[in-house]
């Protein structure tokens, strides 16, 4: 599941030029707990946490449910930039397009041609 995601998401970021990041991501329901785990974090080789899908990825789990994400991050601690600060008028419209146009183009590509 998460390579035919990733090869739709490769080729709809290539047509339309622009660079896709792939990451480990460590989920956890916590707004703050996580902070000081951080470097055992890191040494799991993660560059991402995320919070909102942690009890999808949970309940997968106990399911015994594949199940793989698409994030589109939108705070970063190390540049200071997150939903609300730190963002110029053009990196705020490239937010906007990624999500509003990118992501429904992969997930629609993904559901038609799952292969």
């Amino acid at each position: 599941m998460q390579n035919i995601l990733c090869k739709h998401a490769r080729h709809i970021c290539q047509i339309n030029n622009i660079p896709l990041h792939k990451g480990r991501t460590f989920s956890i329901d916590t707004i703050f707990a996580q902070f000081a785990h951080i470097e055992e974090i890191t040494a799991m080789g993660c560059n991402v946490i995320e919070m909102e899908t942690a009890a999808a990825f949970r309940a997968a789990k106990t399911a015994a449910i594949p199940l793989t994400a698409l994030f589109s991050v939108s705070d970063n601690t190390i540049t200071n930039k997150s939903l609300i600060s730190g963002r110029t008028k053009e990196e705020i419209q490239h937010r906007k397009f990624t999500r509003n146009t990118l992501i429904p183009q992969i997930l629609l590509s993904t559901f038609k041609d799952p292969s």
